[in-house]
Formats: C-alpha cells, structure tokens, sequence
C-alpha cells in the first residue's frame, strides 16, 4: 500500500496532551489496512491508540 502522509506540526505534543483528558479512537472510512498504518504512523510506540482504531 502506497500513501503520501505529512504530519501537521506539533501532533505529537498535540497527541500527548489530549491523550492525559481523554480516551482517543482513530476513525476512518477507509479499508483496514490504511487505518492500520495511519495508527503506524501517529502512535509508533502504541502509546495513545492500542486498539482503538475503528474501519
């Protein structure tokens, strides 16, 4: 699967942050796969997401 993803700055500090007050979903109407990879690319280290990504 071939994508062209730019992070807007500061999301990790933004992630981080949000991550303390509330519990935090990825949601997309995309296929699985593509949802999967964006978790890849947002959380690497699994901090904020786990299994919270809803396709």
């Amino acid at each position: 699967m071939q994508r062209m993803n730019k992070l807007r700055p500061f999301v990790r500090t933004f992630l981080k942050e949000a991550s303390e007050v509330f519990e935090m979903y990825i949601y997309t109407m995309g296929i699985r796969q593509y949802s999967l990879e964006m978790a890849k690319l947002l959380d690497p280290q699994v901090e904020y997401f786990k299994d919270k990504v809803i396709y």
